[in-house]
Order: structure tokens, then sequence, then C-alpha cells
């Protein structure tokens, strides 16, 4: 887990504390959205079945640059790791039972009997920031980084990562004779230290 979806996980978990703690009250069933505990890495198959019952709901996304068998991606994944939202409207409240029993849903976060509800606000405050920063990846290697070099001839010498030069490959700040020197290298050659 990198610090980004560290720090956004924690400040989830202190608002929904926070949540728990004011025990909001509504004049009004749809200004609160409801949260929902999924069952690992199934955010999107409950967004989809809750989607196909009529449900209005939403999961925050972030891009991520992932490593998988040597070769990098870019994918979105959950911003807060098995947590997604539903809109608290007059549907929800009539089916509320149906929740609980969807594919990929674990259960309804709960304040005592009720539902723990977030003020929409909040939502739509989460949904702009998601908006404002879609081009924005989390990157496995960024500049400044310390790094490993595993194969070749440079094999266990450490450098500076510099930046991407595309998906696949680096470039890297290797320290020869006193002088750092640009070097051109496949990033699946390269491990991140600290």
């Amino acid at each position: 887990m990198n610090t980004n979806t560290l720090i956004y996980t924690k400040n989830f978990i202190h608002t929904i504390n926070l949540i728990k703690l004011m025990k909001v009250k509504s004049q009004t069933k749809k200004d609160f959205w409801w949260i929902i505990k999924t069952k690992p890495l199934q955010e999107l198959t409950a967004i989809e079945e809750l989607k196909k019952q009529g449900f209005v709901s939403y999961c925050p996304l972030i891009q991520k640059e992932t490593r998988r068998n040597n070769q990098f991606k870019i994918r979105s994944s959950p911003l807060f790791s098995s947590y997604i939202f539903i809109e608290a409207n007059e549907y929800s409240h009539i089916n509320i039972h149906l929740i609980r029993s969807t594919r990929g849903v674990s259960y309804l976060i709960k304040n005592g009997e009720s539902p723990a509800k977030i003020p929409s606000d909040i939502v739509e405050i989460i949904k702009k920031q998601q908006s404002q920063s879609i081009e924005k990846i989390n990157k496995i290697f960024t500049q400044g980084n310390s790094v490993k070099i595993t194969k070749g001839i440079y094999k266990d010498l450490e450098a500076i990562y510099d930046m991407d030069d595309g998906l696949d490959r680096a470039i890297i700040l290797l320290t020869i004779i006193q002088k750092k020197t640009k070097l051109k290298i496949k990033k699946q050659d390269l491990i991140k230290l600290n």
C-alpha cells in the first residue's frame, strides 16, 4: 500500500468514526449515503450487482501503476479498499434487506441498529477530487527514489530513480567514479529501496 492510499484510508476511517460520534440526523432521506463493507477485492462486483437491483452506489477509484509478472500496467483500483458507498434514498430504505445478500457485499456499516450515514456533501467532495485527479497515477517508482538494479552488468548497484522512459523503461542516475550518469534500464530490473 503506497503512502497516498494509506493517508486516504486513515482519513476515511477517521471520517467513519466522526460520523458515529455525531449520530447525524437528517430531515430528508436523500441527504446521506451509507457505507458498505465488501468482500476482499469485490468492490466493483458489489457495485454492478447493486446497480442491477436498482441501488445507486459509488466506489472512488484511483489510477495505479502495478507490477505483475515483471510487466508494468496502469489500472484503476478502489481508493478505499473493501468499502463502497450507497445512496440512502427512498428505494434503499425500502429494500435495505437486499443489500446484505448482494454478491460481493460483506455487510452494511451500522451505528447501533441503523446504518452509519455520511453526508452527501462528503461523497460529492470525494467525487470532485476523483474527477480532478483522474489523470494522476500512483506510480511504483517516483523521482528521487533509491533503487537497486537486479539484473545485467550493473546488478546489485544502487541508483537514484530519475524518470519514466515509456511504460516499461526508466532513466536512473548511477554514480560511477563520483559522477552521476544517466542510464536507461527496464523497470522490471529495478527494486525500490526503503
